[in-house]
């Protein structure tokens, strides 16, 4: 069943998989790098956050393991943040 969920989320344009892997806390820090959505991702770079930080590409095969800490940064075809989000 594992491979099924991969699968189909795999398949998902970013929104549904941001949608997919969202979690409702904060435990990751997105609040506060809400202000970089539209810059380049290498921006996060200068933040200290609590977690890890995993930078989710358009078309990237990604995997539903959750992890309320991780920073989720979904960026766009020219790696620019489109959505931050815990997950």
């Amino acid at each position: 069943m594992r491979w099924v969920v991969v699968g189909l989320l795999a398949g998902c344009g970013g929104a549904e998989v941001g949608q997919a892997l969202r979690v409702a806390s904060d435990q990751c820090g997105a609040g506060q790098v809400q202000g970089l959505v539209g810059q380049p991702f290498v921006a996060l770079a200068e933040v200290d956050l609590p977690g890890d930080l995993r930078v989710l590409y358009p078309g990237q095969m990604v995997v539903a393991e959750v992890q309320p800490r991780r920073l989720n940064a979904a960026v766009d075809g020219a790696a620019r943040i489109r959505d931050v989000f815990c997950g």
